[in-house]
């Protein structure tokens, strides 16, 4: 029995050892660099943890039954074996483990979506040593108690893993920071445990006043930096049609990309000869989730994870749906992945919308799947022309919420590919291939919206259209450490988005607003547009009258609470808890390489302040509504 617990205790330790020379190859990949023996040690610590509770349960059963306990311990690998696959994957998705605060009402509908992005980030230096770690379960499976088992379970993953990291190429260091070579969260299996144990240091550290700015009144966003009066822009208004678009994680430094020669996204920089554009605009809240009722809403998310959609869908506050539908439009919403996920579809459902539709309403034969969650974003070009036509004279209001280019980036569709699947799988490093796919996607979405472009003009609706084409966040690919994707960080790749109105009558050349602009401003300049009053809850302003220079407020919570503003060229983030504060001038420092926050004092203290301010608000606007229940 001691025989049986020393080597399970010894295989299950040593599989951690090996995933965590995978791990480093994969950190190394991603162009960071982290302290090896640090690294180890305090992986094995934490590990330990599970491993001697594993082992301790697992000689309890050999001793009730000596096949039970070989069967249960081959089980335990095998699991291990099937876990680090999926694991690996979804570490190279999010960096860091997703809260726990996250799961709730509508996430479980987001699995597929989590599955297959997590599937696309398996490398084959991933598959390979997964294979490795398979195959030595299924060693110990067939052999049962030959005496060469063991042996095979320890050589053949260390054969695999000593084949895989030879053939990963790090990335160049030139993201690097002493702080992420230090910073325990680049080991996912010991992120959850010192996550917990270090909350309370990061407590005590938090600089005094970070909290709350003890403000009663709403904050009013006005620009302490830059205080001046932004003219009001002549336009007609009308009972004009409406649309929202709703790119997909598109950064507006992604927007006037080229790649080889050719415009990533050709329509959007043709819309803008014709449109109101936003140069300086932000998302509230850089995930899909919060960002759609930022915009529809016209209103910040809650200072905590009770995101809207998940945890109060009915919340009393109205959208945009409600106050159209009040003044005599029809609405829809059209997306082209469920709106089960995050809740969305429990959301909308007392917005009184009068055609909704996504993936399995819009399913057909024409239209294939682009990924494991999503079809082809044309699939609701068709149905809306439909909805239009049965509008019959009334005014209307459609939402569209396509999905490309969401991750994996995956599209079936060769003419789009600004690269070929050579150029991508030659790519130098992790993020260049990352990004040829992402820009594939992108290049492929915006065709979508060009298509629907299209449609609305020869149905005759186009010019009587408001055309808004914004995003709901932005893209990350490592500009900073450990940003990926989203919903880390308050970087410009994370928050910065495209955005402008379209209508060649309103606007027959380029008009561009010179102020900073938010998503929660979005709805206000709608309705403005369309002659409607504006709910007294909304928290936006109109862009098209005159108004005094306003800051953008952006905040996340997905891994750390980080708040910021942007004030003219200046941006200013904060994270409470341990005080961290950096502020850019983006005129000077587009890329946000130097933080000026130790430097320039007197700005950081005012932003300081209005990021406090915009923190109270957030609460009191939340608690003011959610009272009316």
């Amino acid at each position: 029995m001691l025989r049986f617990a020393l080597i399970s205790f010894s295989l299950i330790v040593f599989w951690h050892l090996c995933w965590r020379l995978l791990y480093l190859g994969i950190i190394a990949q991603s162009g960071f660099a982290t302290d090896t023996a640090r690294f180890y040690f305090r992986g094995l610590m934490t590990d330990l943890l599970v491993v001697i509770p594993v082992t301790i349960i697992l000689t309890a059963l050999y001793r009730l039954s000596p096949r039970a306990g070989r069967s249960a311990r081959v089980l335990v690998l095998f699991a291990s074996a099937i876990g680090f696959i999926f694991v690996s994957g979804y570490f190279q998705i999010f960096e860091k483990p997703a809260e726990f605060a996250t799961v709730g009402a509508g996430l479980g509908s987001v699995a597929a979506e989590f599955f297959h992005s997590a599937v696309k980030e398996i490398s084959r230096e991933i598959a390979l040593f997964a294979v490795g770690m398979l195959g030595a379960s299924l060693l110990a499976i067939f052999l049962g108690r030959h005496r060469y088992v063991n042996f095979a379970v320890f050589a053949s993953p260390l054969l695999c893993i000593g084949m895989a990291r030879a053939g990963m190429v790090n990335a160049p260091a030139t993201r690097d920071t002493p702080e992420w070579r230090a910073n325990v969260h680049t080991n996912p299996f010991v992120y959850a445990y010192e996550r917990n144990v270090d909350r309370q240091k990061l407590k005590n550290a938090m600089v005094p006043g970070l909290i709350s700015a003890g403000k009663s009144l709403l904050w009013n966003s006005l620009s302490v930096i830059n205080p001046v009066q932004m003219p009001a822009t002549p336009v007609k208004r009308g009972r004009y049609n409406v649309i929202f678009y709703i790119m997909e994680s598109t950064s507006s430094r992604y927007a006037a990309m080229k790649a080889k020669g050719q415009p990533v996204m050709p329509t959007y920089e043709r819309l803008q000869q014709n449109a109101f554009i936003f140069e300086k605009h932000y998302t509230q809240f850089p995930l899909s989730a919060n960002a759609r009722y930022n915009a529809l809403m016209s209103a910040y998310n809650p200072p905590n994870k009770n995101w809207i959609p998940m945890s109060e869908p009915d919340f009393p506050a109205p959208t945009i749906f409600e106050t159209l539908k009040d003044a005599g439009y029809r609405t829809a919403v059209l997306h082209t992945a469920s709106l089960d996920n995050w809740n969305y579809r429990d959301f909308l459902k007392k917005r009184r919308i009068d055609y909704q539709a996504d993936m399995y309403t819009l399913a057909s034969p024409e239209y294939v799947k682009t990924s494991g969650f999503s079809i082809d974003d044309r699939a609701y070009i068709k149905p809306a022309i439909d909805f239009i036509a049965r509008s019959s004279g009334t005014p209307w209001f459609i939402t569209f919420i396509p999905v490309m280019p969401h991750h994996p980036y995956s599209i079936p569709f060769p003419e789009f590919q600004l690269f070929s699947e050579s150029e991508i799988n030659t790519a130098s490093t992790r993020q260049e291939r990352l990004l040829r796919e992402y820009l594939n996607s992108l290049h492929y979405a915006d065709h979508c919206l060009g298509e629907l472009v299209k449609a609305l003009e020869k149905a005759g609706v186009l010019d009587d259209t408001l055309l808004f084409v914004f995003a709901d966040h932005g893209e990350a690919f490592y500009q900073h450490p450990g940003n990926y994707l989203h919903a880390l960080q308050l970087y410009e790749e994370n928050v910065a988005i495209p955005f402008l109105i379209y209508n060649r009558k309103l606007f027959p050349n380029k008009n561009i607003y010179r102020g900073v602009s938010r998503s929660i401003d979005v709805a206000p300049t709608a309705l403005d547009m369309a002659g409607i009053a504006l709910p007294a809850s909304y928290m936006g302003i109109s862009l098209i009258r005159s108004h005094r220079s306003r800051l953008a407020y952006f905040h996340t919570d997905w891994e750390n609470d980080i708040s910021g503003v942007r004030d003219g060229d200046w941006k200013y983030t904060l994270q409470p808890e341990g005080g961290k504060e950096e502020l850019y001038n983006l005129l000077q420092d587009p890329e946000e390489k130097n933080n000026l926050a130790a430097q320039r004092k007197d700005i950081t203290t005012l932003l300081r302040a209005e990021v406090l301010k915009a923190r109270d608000t957030q609460k009191q606007w939340y608690m003011t509504h959610r009272a009316k229940k």
